[in-house]
């Protein structure tokens, strides 16, 4: 191999690794962005949840009657 055909390898070489690290860099943006993304969602629904779990835990002025008509009778007397 002559020098002018290694300088063309050294010139391909460094265009490929320039490459690679250009679309690694592209992924790992991509990959970083949907995970943000992913970590938004994950904390909206546990803003949800614990939204709901504060709600239920709202003692109700009125609780419901049960379900049985007899024990609802006896609660009256």
């Amino acid at each position: 191999m002559n020098l002018k055909q290694e300088k063309v390898l050294r010139e391909n070489i460094k265009q490929l690794i320039a490459v690679v690290k250009q679309k690694r860099t592209i992924d790992e943006q991509t990959l970083s962005a949907e995970e943000e993304r992913l970590r938004s969602i994950v904390r909206n629904l546990i803003d949800v949840e614990i939204q709901n779990l504060n709600e239920a835990t709202t003692p109700d002025n009125e609780p419901t009657p049960n379900k049985s008509t007899g024990i609802n009778v006896l609660e009256d007397l």
